[in-house]
């Protein structure tokens, strides 16, 4: 992930075994944060200030608090216990950070101290990482089926359930544009959307005399 380091962007990346930050023009290594483990696999999630590295290993999840200096290295502010990733890297909406794990539990660790609020079970894992919408979260399980949910302080609010249709095809991963989801999997990419793409708003092309300026 790629963030405002105040004088230079700084490229935040989890890899196994630590958390590290490049700049992003250079390559140089900013800083280094270790001790962790089985955290190559989910991208971090950066937001406002704070960096949570997700971990398959149950109490490893840590997140760290930017403090506006590119070249130093931030200050741990939590580990999630007893909580571990799956393959899908976490979001976050309102005081949630969402995490799934390989069993399709959908767990929300608040923002500020990491604290389990709830946990909801899905109806499969989702190796593809959640779309965030306005207060919607979409959740694409493996197998092609679909949760949509609000997450609250006190609970999720399942919103919407469906079929993608993607036979026995896994679902690895999912990109959102301005008229659809586009799924990738083993063997295909299948969009969801309306069936006439919209016009793309473009400036009207420059006159003969314009375009020769």
């Amino acid at each position: 992930m790629v963030v405002d380091g105040g004088e230079r962007p700084v490229l935040v990346s989890s890899a196994a075994g630590r958390v590290e930050a490049l700049d992003v023009e250079t390559g140089e290594m900013l800083w280094s944060l270790e001790e962790l483990e089985k955290n190559h696999v989910p991208s971090v999630l950066v937001e406002d200030g704070l960096v949570v590295a997700p971990s398959s290993q149950p109490g490893q999840t840590a997140a760290f608090r930017l403090n506006g200096d590119p070249g130093t290295a931030p200050e741990l502010a939590w580990r999630a216990e007893g909580v571990a990733s799956g393959f899908a890297s976490p979001v976050s909406q309102g005081p949630c950070v969402l995490m799934t794990n390989k069993s399709g539990v959908l767990h929300c660790l608040d923002r500020e101290d990491g604290h389990l609020r709830w946990r909801h079970r899905m109806s499969e894992s989702c190796w593809a990482t959640p779309v965030v919408s306005g207060d919607r979260v979409y959740f694409f399980h493996k197998d092609g089926r679909t949760t949509v949910i609000e997450a609250g302080a006190d609970g999720p609010e399942v919103l919407a359930e469906n079929a993608v249709g993607t036979g026995d095809a896994t679902v690895y991963g999912v990109a959102a544009t301005r008229d659809a989801f586009l799924l990738r999997t083993g063997t295909e990419v299948v969009r969801i959307g309306p069936d006439q793409i919209a016009d793309q708003e473009t400036e009207p092309a420059p006159q003969d005399d314009e375009a020769s300026r």
